[in-house]
């Protein structure tokens, strides 16, 4: 534990009148935290845990009017594992049929309350709807405190440029309340760029993870029927018989090609094939006259 030093000038008259001499004393006080400087400016007390017998800030410990100090015995860490000791010595709570509200007192089923282990009952002691009028109370009044909370719908703040812009600045999100990103464009597109230049190897394998995700998903393919299909054809292509080839990736895998018009997976292609048949769209008469024409064109350097 670190000690801080706090200086005091204390002030004693000298032997000779009219003159006083000022002499430094050192205090050694061990509740407080040192800061950066070395010197307290406001310093921060420190308590004991009565469990861990640790000194720790008041801030560790949770508040209790009841006792003298205004904070509880135990820290944050230690109160928990207490609860959960307490709780498991108590064993699973009996939950009733019914229970009375005690907040509108009226008598419900069980079905009524949110589950709580900290209550011996195993239920709350206030009922769902009393907890959500508290809860929309709460968040009215809040919103009319904060002025970002009553913007118009066409508007949005983005809290990270702490800026409020048009929605139209914001990408969708249909799992979001209001289907829009919490960050604007901008900051979105600054974000992944500092994410992309702290850890280049980790974003590169998260897009290539989610992009063979979305592909398995989009054709509906477990990963286990993947890696069969891949064990099957060796890895190579069924057209060429080369390993996967794409210049744009590091890690090339082979891609999934499907019939456009049934939407059924035929089989494992690299790049170029899948390309290739794309570009012929997957006409075999077109890849036949194609076979045909270079036969004909075909130099005798090429056989």
């Amino acid at each position: 534990m670190r000690v801080i030093v706090l200086r005091y000038r204390n002030r004693r008259v000298s032997r000779r009148p009219g003159m006083v001499e000022e002499s430094p004393r050192v205090f050694e006080h061990p509740g407080l935290l040192a800061s950066r400087e070395g010197t307290a400016t406001m310093p921060t007390y420190l308590t004991r845990c009565l469990r861990c017998e640790r000194d720790l800030p008041r801030s560790e410990f949770n508040k209790n009017s009841r006792r003298k100090t205004g904070l509880q015995a135990y820290c944050k860490p230690c109160k928990r594992r207490a609860n959960k000791e307490t709780r498991r010595a108590r064993g699973a709570p009996s939950v009733p049929d019914e229970k009375r509200c005690s907040k509108c007192g009226d008598l419900l089923a069980a079905a009524e309350f949110c589950r709580d282990a900290a209550q011996k009952t195993g239920l709350t002691s206030w009922c769902r709807a009393c907890v959500n009028n508290k809860n929309s109370t709460l968040t009215a009044a809040r919103h009319e405190a904060d002025p970002l909370k009553n913007l118009p719908v066409d508007r949005k703040h983005c809290p990270r440029c702490r800026r409020v812009r048009r929605v139209e600045f914001f990408c969708r999100d249909e799992g979001r309340r209001d289907k829009r990103a919490p960050w604007c464009r901008d900051c979105t597109r600054g974000a992944n760029e500092e994410q992309r230049a702290r850890n280049p190897e980790r974003v590169k394998a998260v897009q290539k993870r989610g992009h063979l995700n979305y592909r398995l998903k989009q054709f509906g393919l477990t990963r286990a029927e993947y890696e069969a299909m891949i064990a099957a054809c060796g890895n190579k292509c069924e057209i060429c018989g080369s390993p996967p080839i794409d210049p744009r990736a590091e890690s090339p895998v082979l891609s999934i090609d499907h019939c456009h018009a049934t939407g059924e997976v035929r089989g494992l292609l690299c790049a170029r094939c899948n390309h290739g048949l794309g570009h012929f769209k997957d006409d075999p008469r077109r890849l036949l006259l194609a076979a045909r024409y270079l036969l004909k064109h075909r130099r005798p350097a090429d056989v």
